[in-house]
């Protein structure tokens, strides 16, 4: 099941016409800003942003869920529906992720610190992709 969910949802991110990639990214269309967090996301949890698409109501799943839609909501500028479908949820689930993470972030140190680590590598990240040096070609 999981193998299929992630092949449905590889072809998802290959299909970027509904992103709104309003904060600057690699020339390279194959790093997007969907790239960039499923790195991170491994870097940090050693699971791909696909692991947090699947329904699960685990803590420590839904908290990182909380974290990367706030992230995309907040800090990309993305919309709530835009997020929505990538997370194959409603705009209002996200809308609800959102007030969540946010009163999560304040309240708890240890989901702070979770916070503020996880952004700090996908900024990291996004560096990265940014400065690699580009092949040229004859």
């Amino acid at each position: 099941l999981l193998k299929e969910i992630e092949t449905e949802w590889l072809k998802l991110m290959s299909a970027e016409d509904f992103l709104d990639e309003s904060v600057a990214v690699p020339n390279n269309s194959s790093d997007s800003w969907l790239n960039i967090i499923s790195e991170s996301l491994v870097k940090f949890t050693n699971e791909p942003l696909y692991f947090y698409v699947v329904p699960n109501r685990k803590r420590e799943v839904k908290n990182i869920r909380f974290m990367v839609m706030w992230f995309m909501r907040k800090r990309l500028a993305w919309s709530y529906p835009t997020i929505a479908k990538i997370f194959e949820k409603d705009h209002t689930s996200v809308i609800n992720a959102v007030r969540k993470h946010t009163y999560q972030y304040c309240k708890d140190p240890i989901y702070k610190s979770d916070a503020d680590n996880l952004y700090t590598i996908f900024l990291k990240t996004r560096k990265e992709k940014v400065e690699e040096p580009q092949l040229e070609t004859a």
